[in-house]
């Protein structure tokens, strides 16, 4: 699934900013809500543009990150808990390990997904599941 943001001026611009480039777009196509990934910040924190709010986790500052390419399965969740009208409501924020990653890393990340949405309270049963599964669909599906 796209999007249909053409991200072709982005790389031209320092990727803390690229917040506000983003902010524009998903303003222009009406979106609430994003998930988006290989953002390569480092750390966590937050930064708010004229529409929107930007939350992220990552490695810290002094680990490599590639494209947001992590080992560490905790750096590939991200769980908000935001405050609605009607609630308190989850956003789970997920990117999975590539199709050609070990079995053993594939099988974590689940795992800990798993663990994620069970910790949702039962009161709290308003959760978004969003992000980059990495996906194949169809019978060429091999990497």
């Amino acid at each position: 699934m796209t999007t249909g943001m053409d991200i072709t001026d982005l790389d031209k611009t320092e990727d803390i900013r690229k917040t506000a480039v983003i902010d524009r777009k998903l303003t222009r196509l009406n979106v609430d809500i994003a998930a988006l990934q290989n953002t390569r910040l480092a750390d966590c924190g937050s930064i708010r543009e004229r529409n929107h709010t930007f939350f992220w986790k990552d490695l810290e500052k002094d680990e490599r990150r590639i494209h947001g390419v992590r080992s560490a399965v905790q750096n590939r969740l991200l769980n908000m808990e935001v405050g609605t009208k009607t609630g308190r409501a989850h956003l789970i924020s997920a990117h999975a390990p590539i199709l050609t990653a070990e079995n053993e890393k594939k099988d974590q990340f689940y795992e800990e997904h798993q663990n994620v949405i069970n910790s949702v309270p039962k009161a709290d049963q308003l959760f978004l599941i969003i992000g980059d599964f990495n996906a194949r669909v169809g019978a060429d599906n091999q990497a």
